[in-house]
């Protein structure tokens, strides 16, 4: 049996956050370890026209995005493409991403295992 709680979390009662190497962009923390949450994080992301993410990597955990909203344009060493609102990246660990807001974007973010230290 697990100690763990069950969490409800609403994406409007959640402070917002710049996360670092972005910009035009503010991310809300729905699940993570400050949540009790333990190999998961999850986030819900805004990014303005022309935000984005400078290229970067992840050495110690996967990043996926699911597109809500949107149009992004993602760079990676192996594609570049437009994700579109249904469309779902996975970043796997070590790979070099960027992203550029095409419009005003929304998208879920899925860090397994948890990205956030408390």
């Amino acid at each position: 049996m697990s100690n763990q709680k069950f969490i409800k979390n609403n994406y409007e009662s959640v402070p917002a956050y710049e996360p670092p190497g972005h910009s035009g962009t503010v991310n809300h923390r729905l699940v993570g370890p400050s949540f009790g949450s333990k190999h998961l994080e999850v986030i819900i992301g805004e990014m303005e026209p022309s935000g984005g993410a400078t290229p970067h990597s992840h050495d110690d955990f996967e990043q996926s995005m699911f597109i809500l909203e949107g149009r992004l344009h993602i760079w990676t060493e192996e594609s570049d493409d437009i994700f579109v609102p249904g469309d779902l990246v996975l970043f796997p660990v070590g790979c070099v991403h960027t992203v550029e807001a095409l419009e005003k974007s929304k998208f879920l973010v899925i860090y397994g295992p948890p990205k956030e230290k408390i």
